[in-house]
């Protein structure tokens, strides 16, 4: 009744979570056909396969300014240090090649980030926002990812224009942010994957059992094969 649907399931404590189910807000509705899985699994793995490299060149340029030796900022990143390694200095252009993908497919990545956003945006305002602890925590690595994530793209592309209007230093902050990305993701995927791998469970047994057990197809008239067989024209 009240707007909640039966059928679905909540964790422990179950009626904290069917209480704030009750409390629904007036939500904006989504009408575009074009979101759906396939969209939403495309961005996925076209981010998948870009984020890795924009965040593995971006902590290599900061190796790249010698942090053990006082030239990169920040200097101090206490348990956030990465182990020290000397920067090559052959090839001559192996910094610049290195900055260049971290700027050049960060910006590249910056519309498909904001599709993905879009395509997932009626995830974010479901109802009830909580029906579990451990739904709770997948809420909270989601908010942290996102927010991560859109703090470096702004971040970032100020700091391509010179312009440093938030009025913090944008070295450490962008670094910080990295590592919260870092770690948001890595959460996620850890909340996420046990739902993952019962999904596909649950696919594979779907399969098998339409393999087994295959559905009568009522477009083919029942009886006998000879029956059902086109009569030949005597010439």
């Amino acid at each position: 009744m009240n707007g909640v649907p039966d059928e679905v399931e909540y964790g422990f404590p179950a009626p904290l979570w069917r209480a704030i189910a009750r409390l629904r807000p007036p939500l904006p509705r989504w009408r575009s056909p074009l979101r759906g899985p396939w969209l939403t699994s495309v961005l996925g793995l076209a981010l998948l396969a870009g984020l890795p490299i924009v965040i593995v060149t971006g902590l290599l340029s900061y190796m790249a300014y010698g942090p053990q030796l006082g030239g990169a900022i920040p200097g101090d990143v206490g348990w956030l240090r990465l182990p020290y390694f000397d920067w090559p200095t052959r090839p001559s252009w192996l910094h610049r090649l290195n900055q260049g993908l971290h700027v050049g497919l960060g910006l590249v990545l910056v519309p498909l980030v904001l599709a993905k956003l879009w395509s997932v945006i009626p995830q974010l305002f479901a109802w009830p926002p909580v029906r579990s602890i451990a739904h709770a925590l997948e809420r909270v690595t989601l908010l942290l990812l996102v927010g991560s994530i859109l703090f470096e793209i702004v971040t970032g592309v100020l700091n391509i224009q010179y312009d440093y209007a938030f009025g913090f230093s944008f070295y450490s902050a962008h670094y910080v942010g990295a590592w919260v990305f870092i770690g948001a993701f890595v959460s996620h995927v850890v909340v996420m994957l046990p739902r993952a791998c019962a999904a596909r469970g649950r696919v594979r047994c779907a399969r098998s059992c339409a393999r087994r057990w295959p559905r009568p197809n009522p477009s083919r008239t029942t009886g006998p094969a000879w029956s059902r067989r086109t009569p030949r024209r005597r010439r």
